[in-house]
């Protein structure tokens, strides 16, 4: 018999004075308590919400940490957590990147997290019609890279995805969080992504910004690729110019569609290489703390 496990085994670092120390809540009792929560929200900060969760979570002897985002959720209110509220299923993740791995997915995912960070109209389309598009490539293989969804794989990953993403509907903060939640570790190999841009001129130096989840490939083949006229329109080439942007540090994402890596949203680098070549311009970036001066440079 363990005399020990109400306090993790670490009976000199815990106390459990009311023998309740370690016990977990029942569903019932988290949507119970985020109800009333709701009910008192507006009249609270954020700061005042931990506060009542915090004491709550004490009285009932569990983890305050372990329970508070997912009140805050379900009760609705604005976080300023960095991180997710829960660990996400390998299906969960399958789901949420094939939604990704779409157009109308990858358009709708960067067009609130673009929306957020610099402070622009909300002008993306609503969820429900991406998902509705998203789903019509998936099942038809239509899409840059002919994604194929079984139903299978619809029934145990879309489905949930689906249903995470329209929890947040309202909430891109949350759904950024979200999608960070589902991608996987942090890589250090070279990638590069290949764009166009309306002002190519770059300084060594130069703190640049990423609007969104930024897309990037160890193929430089593929970046080279995204530069063409194979992804733009006529009009639009003549009036930017081809960038190879290079950098390491990424990270991984389910290989539903091609390699790919991915920067989050509102990462800071500093130019630290710049090099021509007679079809376009090459720049290296490194990932740093310093914060842009002046008007941020988004990429």
């Amino acid at each position: 018999m363990n005399l020990f496990s109400m306090v993790s085994n670490r009976p000199l670092n815990y106390g459990d004075t009311d023998g309740n120390e370690g016990k977990d809540l029942t569903q019932e009792q988290i949507d119970f308590f985020a109800e009333q929560l709701r009910a008192e929200k507006k009249d609270l900060s954020e700061k005042e919400i931990d506060d009542v969760i915090g004491s709550y979570l004490k009285k009932k002897g569990v983890d305050p940490k372990k329970y508070a985002e997912t009140i805050k959720f379900l009760a609705g209110v604005e976080t300023s957590a960095t991180t997710y509220h829960r660990a996400l299923s390998e299906n969960e993740k399958e789901g949420l990147h094939l939604f990704w791995g779409t157009n109308a997915g990858a358009k709708y995912i960067n067009g609130i997290t673009r929306n957020y960070y610099q402070g622009t109209p909300n002008s993306t389309k609503q969820l429900e019609n991406a998902l509705d598009d998203a789903y019509e490539e998936l099942h038809k293989n239509q899409g840059n890279y002919g994604i194929k969804m079984s139903y299978v794989t619809e029934i145990q990953s879309y489905t949930p995805a689906k249903a995470l993403l329209k929890s947040h509907k309202n909430d891109p903060r949350r759904t950024i969080l979200l999608m960070t939640e589902s991608f996987g570790k942090e890589t250090n190999e070279t990638v590069y992504r290949g764009a166009r841009v309306s002002n190519p001129h770059f300084v060594l130096g130069e703190i640049v910004t990423t609007s969104g989840f930024t897309s990037f490939t160890p193929n430089l083949d593929v970046a080279k690729g995204f530069t063409t006229s194979t992804y733009h329109d006529k009009s639009f080439l003549l009036r930017t110019a081809p960038i190879i942007f290079i950098t390491k540090v990424t990270h991984e994402i389910n290989g539903v569609t091609e390699v790919e890596r991915l920067v989050l949203p509102s990462q800071h680098f500093i130019v630290t290489d710049i090099r021509d070549s007679p079809k376009r311009r090459y720049v290296t970036l490194e990932k740093t703390s310093t914060q842009p001066t002046g008007n941020t440079r988004w990429i």
